[in-house]
């Protein structure tokens, strides 16, 4: 029986999990175009990172909130540098744990700490409407950063009565040369692509940045629009693709890689190859 991907390219740009999503996509008969476009990178910040942790460590905030699980991962790789993992574990046990999505809950569970408050929407805003219906008059908030400061959500949490200490312990950076993006680029246009996929905003931000540069982001939208169906995970990325002028037509269930993989190939199903 014939797999409901076989005849189908599929371009992805995860960099992290790259293999494992391409051998999830592969395994439904796809053939598999990578161009990793973004990767974490530890910020040269080390002394403030730490200092972060040793405010949290003695008990300056009554809670956390974690973005992303490379976030707490950088986090608890700092402390274990320090000599500090026990005490870091443990300060988190003190206090209230919110977590924007499922990575960073996965990742603290592997620490053994429990978290007490997600959004319904994994975004910025759908934290905000989560901690609106908290009291955080006077509460100390610690806030992981993810890539790039987030003025707005400090400000909504200041505006609660909260005040705010950020650290932002990881900065992206490119994963491929602009040459190997360029090339992806002019292979989206051209084809044959049939699915592209995005699991994050910031993918999405630095293909366009090439393209915008070599002037093919027109193009890029058009093909992306009509010849070639985009899959993406989680809605700040969806916003992302919509400020393009871009429609995705794939989603999946919950936002991870294997359920994406399956959405990929179920839109496919009973299609002629």
């Amino acid at each position: 029986m014939p797999r409901p991907l076989e005849n189908r390219t599929v371009a992805i740009t995860e960099h992290r999990f790259e293999n494992e999503f391409a051998a999830l996509i592969a395994r439904h008969g796809a053939t598999v175009l990578s161009c990793p476009l973004l990767e974490e990178r530890s910020i040269d910040n080390r002394t403030e990172i730490r200092a972060f942790i040793d405010r949290l460590i003695s008990g300056e905030l009554d809670m956390m909130v974690f973005f992303t699980g490379v976030g707490v991962r950088f986090l608890a790789a700092e402390a274990e540098a320090a000599g500090q993992m026990t005490l870091f574990v443990e300060a988190l046990g003190k206090i209230t744990i919110v977590a924007r999505g499922p990575k960073p809950r996965a990742a603290l569970r592997k620490l053994g700490r429990r978290v007490d408050l997600a959004p319904e929407r994994p975004t910025s805003e759908g934290l905000l409407e989560m901690l609106g219906t908290e009291d955080l008059q006077r509460k100390r908030v610690g806030v992981q950063l993810y890539g790039k400061p987030n003025p707005g959500f400090c400000r909504g949490l200041e505006a609660m009565g909260a005040a705010v200490a950020t650290v932002q312990v990881y900065d992206y950076g490119p994963a491929s040369d602009r040459h190997r993006v360029l090339n992806f680029i002019q292979t989206l246009i051209d084809g044959p692509v049939d699915v592209v996929t995005f699991t994050s905003a910031p993918q999405i931000d630095s293909l366009f940045d090439v393209a915008d540069e070599a002037g093919l982001s027109a193009r890029l939208i058009d093909e992306l629009n009509t010849e070639i169906n985009v899959a993406v995970i989680g809605e700040v990325a969806d916003r992302a693709l919509t400020r393009r002028g871009i429609r995705a037509k794939i989603y999946p269930e919950s936002p991870k890689m294997a359920p994406l993989a399956q959405a990929i190939a179920d839109h496919y199903v009973g299609l002629p190859a």
